[in-house]
């Protein structure tokens, strides 16, 4: 399996046209506000990291949030030795934040996938996806 992880829904119709083999996942979670939750403990890190974004959200409920966070690390920790992950990254300080969690993530798996950093100063679209097109 090779899994590719955005950094937001604007990359995902550039990413979409390339026709990139493997599954996609865009990562919707801002870790640059709000608590940080220091626990290995998914579940308590997902429900805190709800509340918050909830505030910056108010759209959803908690437990939506909560429901889609879940969702996410579950994909993620579906992964086994073998299967791909490709991370899609920018160099901004949302992008950061959200690599320093995922590699984190990472290390907590007792499996670990092949792991691709794929990481410019550049904007995720059509064009920015097809300089890496097999």
């Amino acid at each position: 399996m090779i899994l590719h992880i955005l950094n937001g829904d604007c990359a995902l119709p550039g990413w979409q046209s390339c026709g990139f083999s493997g599954e996609v996942l865009v990562w919707r979670e801002n870790y640059l506000h709000g608590v940080i939750p220091e626990t290995d403990d998914l579940d308590d890190f997902n429900r805190i990291r709800a509340e918050e974004l909830h505030c910056l959200a108010p759209e959803k409920t908690s437990e939506e949030i909560f429901t889609e966070l879940q969702q996410m690390h579950r994909t993620l920790f579906s992964l086994r030795g073998g299967d791909r992950l490709v991370l899609w990254l920018d160099r901004c300080p949302f992008d950061q934040s959200l690599k320093n969690h995922l590699l984190r993530l990472v290390s907590l798996m007792s499996e670990k996938p092949e792991l691709y950093l794929i990481e410019q100063d550049v904007v995720w679209n059509e064009e920015a996806f097809q300089r890496y097109r097999d």
